[in-house]
């Protein structure tokens, strides 16, 4: 490890005054035993790694730069000079000076500082210089990464989420829109009770037949909305009004229900369309 890796490690630590090892390891998803190897200058973070670390503190573009530069110097091949670096730090102390300032506290911060005894007496395993590097992530952040590679979290389970609201809702478009037309203007509903079903109430259903699947159910006297109504749908009988009817009606949640139970226009002959505001669906 060049010498000039505790002094970088020194200035992490600036960057970062008020952040423990254990909030360190905890918000950027690090082992604690590996990021207290950084803190200490052990090795040096990769410069992922190191964006892990400076996002938890919220470091200044402007500081958060130079770190990157003089971690890149650190880590270059040895040229038996340490003078650029040496005045590369200089400078950053004055740098994390001013940006320290600008950095919100939290009261509720652990009150031991980067690299205290309590932070060595980890749970985590032996954290000494010699102990086998630690590329073991907490639940909370990345998957392990290389030296140099780009990883971070998978959102499957909140892409795979979004797909499935995308098909449920793609699904009651599609039923509210079966043998309707392509019309641009806004459809009108017409506001239904649901009568003459002796107390039963109505079954919903996907299609305008019986065979269909179910889908819900309203009961008597409850108030629906219809979109349009189809006069050819498999014909039902209510043995309440000894009438039967084909007439379907499409609602406004995209399922079908006999219109023969509702209180919506009817047709005065079969085959006319029914009085306004009510349409055909073929003709929306």
């Amino acid at each position: 490890m060049p010498e000039a890796a505790p002094r970088f490690a020194s200035e992490l630590k600036r960057a970062l005054p008020d952040h423990s090892i254990r909030r360190l390891a905890k918000d950027s998803g690090w082992g604690r035993s590996t990021v207290h190897e950084w803190m200490s200058g052990v090795r040096l973070p990769n410069p992922r790694q190191l964006d892990d670390l400076l996002d938890v503190g919220s470091v200044a573009p402007g500081l958060r730069r130079r770190l990157h530069e003089l971690r890149d110097q650190v880590a270059g091949p040895a040229d038996g000079s340490t003078s650029t670096v040496t005045v590369e730090l200089s400078e950053l102390r004055s740098a994390t000076t001013i940006s320290n300032t600008t950095n919100e506290t939290d009261p509720s911060l652990p009150d031991d500082p980067v690299g205290s005894a309590a932070e060595f007496a980890s749970a985590d395993g032996p954290d000494r210089p010699d102990a086998p590097p630690d590329t073991s992530r907490t639940t909370s952040g990345h998957p392990p990464a290389s030296a140099g590679a780009e990883s971070g979290p998978a959102p499957r389970t909140l892409f795979l989420g979004g797909l499935l609201v995308a098909a449920l809702l793609a699904a009651g478009a599609f039923g509210a829109g079966y043998l309707v037309g392509r019309g641009d203007g806004p459809v009108d509903l017409v506001a239904a009770e649901v009568i003459g079903t002796g107390g039963e109430g109505i079954l919903t259903r996907q299609a305008p037949t019986t065979e269909s699947a179910q889908v819900g159910s309203v009961e008597e006297g409850a108030m629906v909305e219809v979109i349009c109504v189809v006069p050819n749908g498999e014909s039902v009988y209510s043995e309440a009004n000894g009438a039967s009817s084909s007439v379907w009606a499409l609602l406004a949640d995209g399922s079908w229900t006999f219109d023969l139970y509702l209180t919506t226009p009817k047709a005065q002959a079969a085959g006319e369309p029914p009085p306004a505001p009510l349409k055909l669906c073929g003709d929306l």
